[in-house]
């Protein structure tokens, strides 16, 4: 015979520490409850007419749209613009900017942004319908404990695949599949190239540039061709598209990895010196070409600005670049050429950055996002299934009609679930009925623990494993990546984390086998430089996991030491609450897509996809394809990922607030707390328990047999807190 607990509010301190002063007797809930049947029909009929969580589907299908319309109308725009070229037509590259590369760039930082604000809606738009077509309804979680299995409730979950509806499984697959090609694409569907431009140098004296000289005379390795560049400096010097610079202006202006602001050079020096004393003179010194190839040991760039300070033996590309701020500090002393400069003189054109876009890869993306979206909406209007979202869900059900396989395991923890017998039985037969045979989870009485657990004790080995890998694998990437650009930084490696973030430099190149032309090239270059972003978006989806399960804990354990209302993803019901984003409170939900976001972009400019236009005399002469790399964005990148790890931990150590047993996720752990006392309310203790579902309810020990043997259990009455060491069942 159990005795049910009936102490007065107030009959001691610890009970009053832990019961509502609002809570119903027993006596007294006969003159408040309305009847049982009538209120179960209702609720389950409110529940089926409006659920909540397809509210959510349907923003998310609305976001996903929006990111949709959004790509189209770029493309139809784009297109418009470049008069609907056949889809082949240059490679598939379209310009949408070609002009200043300054504004390029920060046209490109502001275009990536919002790639990465779309995508990370979509990221989290298609994790929300993922949970919820991976949430079980009540008859697959009978099912599956009736085959002794259980399912995960509240959390994003792959383990239920197999144990839902096929159609809400393949619904899942389609979400999850589609999520791939759009962290690997969606990034690098726009991308910025930089104009280099082929540049002569050539040193000339005062007398060259005086307007009524008219006999020139040109030296050194051109000589043997007579006025073959005196005409064509002469003409435009005497157009005024020449600018004069001051020295150090110039070893600024020309000390540049591609130069796409000016080309020929003036190095003007005095008639007094050796070989210029002759009248007007001119001698080609060198020309410049961009570095068109990453896997150039030794890039060099502007290597004529050092001639006369390194020895000939020096990666001159490398080494002049660590030169550059002591030429300009002492540059009375500069000598390109072992010859003193007076100035320069430069001439200007106009840039050619160009903000381009990939025709392929945004109908890539515009058909994922279609796709994401007809899924979404085939969500919303055609699947009726009721899951269970949350453990509030859950408790409501099991309250409303308990679980026949857990009687009398009300202790029973998620991590000591093996221990937990399963009777001999004819294991996963079926009844005369037609209703599965009667098996379940059974154990003695066990003792109760006060020790409060950690919150990270409520994920499973499986799925911290799971995020354990993926972050070690990320972190891996990120760091080999970042030893990989230190060690083969083509320069002195104190000035590899000189470089912006996302900065096109000859000497950050990957060099690695990859074609660097083409559709080919840049496919191939796209998925190398978008293979990080891919593991981000796992390592957020198991961050995201994880984070649920312990808050959902923590929201477990509160039902320990206060009485609440339970959080339901259904339309509410006397004392029942709203649901969290599913599980997780906005608090952490919102920061950890803002983190994630910042970490996508992070990364776009960590690795990217670089492509260089040559040109000579204004012409085009050739492009490259190939991966660039930042050191400093690559050190953010790990800094940042380091901070989630951290956050992470300090939630995952903190203790619950009680002592009540960690269910976790697990469906068997929470059906088997939501028990109702048999005796003296045998008679009626279902329709109590049905109704408790709409009240506030507490856990804690509901009664006791004539052994002394507690039950524990969710109720709205008063509960007394477990006491340690005491037997419960």
């Amino acid at each position: 015979m159990w005795n049910t607990k009936k102490s007065p509010a107030g009959s001691d301190v610890e009970l009053r520490s832990f019961v509502h002063h609002d809570a119903l007797r027993p006596e007294e809930y006969s003159a408040h409850a309305p009847d049982s049947s009538v209120l179960g029909s209702e609720k389950r009929a409110s529940h089926s007419r409006h659920p909540r969580w397809k509210i959510g589907i349907r923003y998310c299908a609305l976001a996903a749209g929006v990111v949709f319309l959004f790509n189209l109308i770029f493309l139809l725009v784009g297109e418009n613009r470049s008069g609907f070229l056949p889809i082949n037509s240059n490679g598939g590259k379209r310009v949408v900017y070609d002009g200043d590369c300054d504004t390029t760039k920060r046209i490109n930082i502001v275009v990536h942004m919002l790639i990465n604000v779309l995508s990370t809606i979509l990221l989290g738009a298609s994790n929300y319908c993922m949970q919820c077509m991976s949430a079980p309804t009540r008859a697959e979680v009978d099912r599956a404990h009736k085959k002794s299995e259980w399912v995960d409730i509240g959390v994003p979950s792959i383990r239920n695949l197999g144990k839902v509806r096929k159609l809400r499984a393949f619904l899942w697959l389609i979400m999850g599949v589609s999520s791939l090609p759009l962290h690997l694409f969606y990034n690098s569907t726009v991308y910025a190239s930089v104009s280099a431009s082929v540049y002569n140098v050539f040193t000339v004296n005062e007398a060259f540039l005086d307007p009524l000289a008219t006999n020139y005379t040109e030296i050194g390795a051109n000589a043997s061709k007579p006025d073959s560049y005196t005409n064509a400096m002469l003409k435009l010097y005497r157009s005024d598209s020449l600018e004069r610079l001051n020295t150090s202006d110039c070893v600024g202006a020309y000390a540049q990895n591609y130069q796409t602001a000016r080309r020929n050079v003036l190095l003007v020096v005095s008639d007094s010196t050796k070989g210029f004393t002759s009248g007007a003179t001119l001698d080609f010194e060198t020309n410049e070409y961009p570095i068109t190839d990453p896997n150039d040991s030794c890039p060099q760039p502007f290597q004529w600005i050092c001639t006369g300070i390194l020895n000939s033996d020096d990666c001159l590309g490398s080494s002049c670049q660590s030169k550059i701020s002591g030429i300009q500090s002492q540059v009375a002393e500069w000598k390109p050429f072992g010859k003193t400069i007076e100035y320069c003189m430069s001439e200007k054109i106009d840039q050619h950055c160009r903000l381009q876009y990939s025709v392929h890869l945004v109908i890539v993306v515009i058909i994922i996002g279609l796709l994401k979206t007809v899924a979404m909406l085939f969500i919303s209007f055609r699947i009726s299934d009721t899951p269970m979202m949350t453990i509030g869900d859950a408790v409501s059900s099991f309250l409303i009609r308990p679980d026949a396989t857990t009687k009398g395991i009300c202790l029973l923890n998620k991590s000591s679930l093996k221990d937990f017998r399963i009777p001999a039985s004819p294991a996963h037969g079926t009844s005369a009925t037609g209703g599965y045979s009667s098996i379940g989870w059974s154990a003695p009485p066990q003792t109760f623990d006060h020790k409060k657990r950690l919150h990270i004790s409520a994920a499973s080995g499986r799925r911290l494993s799971l995020f354990i890998i993926t972050y070690g694998i990320l972190i891996g990437v990120t760091i080999f990546l970042l030893i990989y650009g230190v060690v083969w930084f083509k320069g002195d490696q104190s000035e590899a984390y000189g470089q912006g973030l996302g900065a096109i430099d000859a000497r950050s190149f990957i060099t690695w086998e990859l074609p660097q032309e083409g559709t080919a090239g840049l496919i191939a270059n796209v998925i190398v430089a978008n293979i990080p972003q891919l593991l981000l978006s796992f390592l957020y989806l198991n961050y995201n996991g994880l984070m649920t399960v312990m808050s959902l804990s923590r929201e477990w354990a509160r039902y320990g030491v206060r009485r609440q209302g339970l959080r339901v993803s259904m339309t509410r019901k006397g004392a029942q609450r709203s649901t969290y984003f599913l599980q997780l409170p906005y608090r952490f939900g919102l920061p950890i897509i803002v983190i994630t976001g910042t970490l996508h972009w992070l990364i776009s400019q960590s690795i990217f996809l670089v492509s260089v236009d040559a040109y000579k005399a204004g012409a085009s002469i050739g492009s490259l394809i190939t991966c660039g790399y930042s050191p400093p964005a690559i050190l953010a990148t790990i800094i940042v990922i380091v901070v989630l790890i951290v956050i992470l931990a300090v939630v995952g150590f903190r203790r619950l607030p009680s002592s009540m047993p960690v269910a976790g996720s697990c469906s068997i752990a929470i059906a088997a707390a939501c028990h109702a006392v048999p005796e003296p309310f045998q008679k009626s203790s279902e329709a109590i328990e049905e109704n408790a579902a709409d009240a506030e309810v507490q856990w804690g020990v509901m009664g006791s047999d004539d052994k002394g043997i507690g039950h524990c259990g969710f109720s709205m009455y008063a509960v007394d807190y477990p006491e340690q060491g005491k037997l419960y069942a």
